[in-house]
C-alpha cells in the first residue's frame, strides 16, 4: 500500500513538473516574438553593435571637450551639442528600439513608450536642427570671413543653440504631435494612422528647419542687414 501510494506521488509530481514546463514554454512564445535564427542572431548583432558604437562614439567626443579646453571655440560648441543629441539618440531611441525589435513586443508600459516616442523625435530633430545650425556657420565664414571673424562669439552661438531648444520643446504644436503619435504607436498599433500622422509630423519639421534657417540668419545678421566684407 505503502508503494503504490508513493508511485501515486512520483506521477502526481511528474505531471506538475511537466505541466508547469508547457505552460512556461507556451507563455515564453506568447510574450516574446524572438525566435533563435541565424536572420535573428544577425539582427541583434548589428542593433546592438550600433547601439553600442554611436554611445560610446559620441561619449569620447563629450570626452575630449572635457579634458581639452581648446576645443571650447565657438563653432566646436555645435559639434558638442551634436554629440549630446546622438549620445541621447543611442541611448533612448536606439536602445529601445533594439529591445522592442529583438523582444518583438514593448515589455515597459505604456507611459514609457511615449517617452520612448517623445524622446525619439525631439532629440532626432535637435540634431538635425544642429546640422542646420552648422551650415549656417559655414555659410557665414565662408561668405563673410571678416564679419564672421570678430562677431562669431560664444554668446551669439549660445544663442543660436537656444533657439533650436525653444524651437523643439516649447512648440505646442510639436507636442501635440509628439503626443498623438505616441498614443497611435503604443495604444492604437494602427499602421495606417501611424504613417499619416508620420508624414505630418514631417512636414511640420520641414515648415520648423526652414523657419529656423531663417530665425538663425537674422542673428548671424545681428538684425541690421549684412554688408559683404571686401
Amino acid at each position: 500500500m505503502n508503494v503504490t501510494t508513493s508511485n501515486c506521488s512520483l506521477s502526481i509530481s511528474s505531471y506538475n513538473d511537466t505541466v508547469n514546463t508547457s505552460t512556461s514554454s507556451a507563455t515564453f512564445s506568447q510574450f516574446s516574438g524572438f525566435k533563435v535564427t541565424a536572420e535573428n542572431i544577425s539582427l541583434a548583432i548589428t542593433l546592438i553593435l550600433l547601439d553600442v558604437i554611436t554611445i560610446l562614439g559620441n561619449f569620447l567626443v563629450l570626452l575630449s571637450f572635457v579634458v581639452e579646453p581648446r576645443l571650447r571655440e565657438p563653432f566646436n560648441m555645435y559639434i558638442f551639442n551634436l554629440a549630446v543629441t546622438d549620445f541621447l539618440v543611442a541611448i533612448t531611441a536606439m536602445t529601445f528600439y533594439t529591445i522592442n525589435t529583438l523582444l518583438g513586443y514593448w515589455p515597459f508600459g505604456m507611459v514609457m513608450c511615449g517617452v520612448w516616442i517623445y524622446f525619439d523625435f525631439a532629440m532626432t530633430f535637435s540634431s538635425v536642427f544642429t546640422i542646420v545650425a552648422i551650415s549656417i556657420d559655414r555659410w557665414w565664414s565662408v561668405t563673410w570671413p571678416n564679419q564672421y571673424r570678430f562677431r562669431n562669439t560664444p554668446l551669439k552661438t549660445l544663442v543660436i543653440l537656444l533657439y533650436l531648444y525653444l524651437v523643439i520643446f516649447t512648440n505646442i504644436m510639436l507636442f501635440v504631435f509628439f503626443v498623438t503619435f505616441a498614443l497611435i504607436y503604443c495604444v492604437r498599433h494602427d499602421w495606417y494612422l501611424r504613417s499619416i500622422t508620420k508624414i505630418l509630423v514631417d512636414i511640420y519639421f520641414v515648415i520648423l528647419a526652414v523657419a529656423f534657417y531663417n530665425l538663425c540668419g537674422c542673428e548671424v545678421a545681428g538684425g541690421k542687414g549684412v554688408t559683404l566684407d571686401m
